[in-house]
């Protein structure tokens, strides 16, 4: 893993992609709603409980959260983020700078669910880091609560090599287009390149790029690095949100952990 460089949280402190988080705002800026309320059935939540959001961002489903009458609890590494993500206040949201290997906050068993998405999970590369995060999920979730995280898994594939995940958002006077390509896969890591393009009225054009390297995830893989820090598997959606026939085939998935009472 040492040709990939830093391989610690730190260096997304660093990403020109999160650094750019109004760009990134804007090439995230698709519906929240029906991410939310895959979240919502997983969990079974009522309005008034406690959430932990780690790599929240910019805040596009935190706040969503917060307006739902949740009590949100967001944090991110990256400052842009944070800062951008804080010019939407909430009474019931609140956001802090976090390193999401690391304690959360007051490390008291309080919250009724934890949510990771768009790959979060993905960007802890280190061993040591990736059970750093599920001790600290843990230790914030009520007996019982769920965590659920939202990834891509089983996918080392060597035919995704130089495909583009593109997208394209038309704003009044503003096009944003973003794309995700593999470019190499070495497991247990993939290195993407991650590019947020944005294109004005006038024809002015900026470019955010980075060399994004993230982890590689089985389905199994996952649940025994989970299950080592005793989170434990509930259930398994598709992206569509709906229940998945075989978590084992490559694809993006939201799956529910559920922290145990035995000890981590």
């Amino acid at each position: 893993m040492d040709r990939l460089g830093d391989i610690s949280s730190d260096r997304w402190l660093r990403d020109q992609v999160f650094n750019a988080a109004w760009a990134y705002d804007l090439a995230f800026a698709w519906d929240p709603e029906p991410e939310v309320e895959t979240l919502l059935a997983m969990c079974e939540l009522k309005p008034g409980a406690r959430v932990l959001l780690p790599a929240c961002g910019t805040g596009r489903i935190a706040l969503p959260l917060a307006r739902r009458g949740f009590e949100v609890e967001a944090s991110d590494i990256n400052p842009h983020m944070l800062a951008y993500a804080r010019r939407r206040p909430h009474p019931l949201l609140s956001y802090s700078p976090g390193d999401m290997s690391r304690a959360l906050g007051a490390q008291v068993p309080d919250c009724h669910a934890a949510f990771t998405l768009c790959n979060s999970l993905r960007y802890l590369l280190d061993d040591d880091e990736i059970a750093g995060h599920f001790q600290a999920v843990r230790e914030r979730l009520r007996p019982g609560a769920l965590y659920v995280t939202e990834l891509a898994l089983n996918a080392a594939d060597e035919r995704l090599l130089g495909v583009p995940n593109t997208w394209v958002l038309e704003y009044p006077g503003r096009r944003v287009t973003a794309r995700w390509t593999v470019v190499a896969i070495t497991p247990p890591t993939a290195l993407e390149a991650a590019e947020i393009e944005v294109v004005e009225r006038d024809g002015t054009r900026v470019t955010f790029s980075e060399r994004q390297p993230q982890r590689l995830w089985t389905f199994r893989e996952l649940l025994a690095a989970a299950g080592a820090r005793g989170l434990e598997l509930d259930k398994v959606w598709t992206a569509a949100g709906t229940p998945a026939a075989d978590p084992e085939l490559p694809g993006r998935y939201y799956v529910a952990l559920r922290r145990s009472e035995r000890a981590s």
